[in-house]
């Protein structure tokens, strides 16, 4: 999340000497459209997460915030996530409108492996095999308002063969890049069946490098 040089060739001697000095600038330039192809390519943590959701068969209203410190590390070919330092990603669902919300926070934790590739330089779009997801990387839901415990120690790519988006970890998803920040923002469609429940989030995840 290139550019090519064009040189003309000239006939004289004198004029071809010309050409060649104009060209160097652009061989230089060579390795910086490399480097803004690769952006995204490397060794990242996650300042946060913001997701936002909204209803779509009846009225609700929900938040994830949260998640800081995880770690990913994006190559050609896989992307690589390590959880043990995640911070907790905190829910708010308000079920009825002016009603308070329920609470609850998610825990993450361990590692996980995900095919994946990566298209584009400075803006582009990141996309993962979710399905085809390894490692022990765990997920854990604890409610606050009302109390109460999620399934503990689910594994991720348990989830994610259950047809589950899970946070933080896009099937695809569109990014910006720089030296020192990369964004990702997706939107999907999500179900709760014991609610009833459709909706539709919008996510975006903002990383800092290293």
């Amino acid at each position: 999340m290139a550019s090519r040089a064009v040189v003309t060739s000239l006939v004289s001697t004198l004029a071809m000497g010309a050409a060649l000095a104009v060209a160097a600038p652009a061989q230089a330039a060579e390795p910086q459209a490399a480097q803004a192809k690769q952006c995204a390519l490397g060794k990242w943590t996650l300042v946060g997460i913001n997701a936002q959701s909204t209803g779509t068969n009846r009225w609700y209203k929900g938040s994830r915030t949260g998640g800081g410190g995880a770690k990913l590390t994006i190559t050609k070919t896989k992307s690589y996530y390590n959880f043990d330092k995640s911070a907790r990603i905190w829910e708010l669902d308000y079920l009825k409108k002016g009603h308070k919300p329920n609470k609850a926070y998610d825990i993450y934790r361990k590692n996980l492996a995900i095919p994946s590739s990566v298209t584009g330089g400075g803006k582009g779009v990141f996309a993962s095999k979710t399905r085809a997801a390894t490692g022990n990387a765990t997920f854990k839901s604890v409610g606050v308002v009302p109390p109460g415990g999620g399934p503990s120690g689910s594994l991720v790519k348990a989830l994610f063969k259950r047809g589950i988006d899970v946070i933080q970890v896009p099937a695809k998803a569109g990014f910006t890049c720089t030296k020192t920040r990369l964004v990702w923002k997706r939107s999907y469609n999500w179900y709760n069946p014991s609610a009833n429940l459709h909706a539709k989030a919008v996510e975006t995840a903002t990383w800092r490098r290293g």
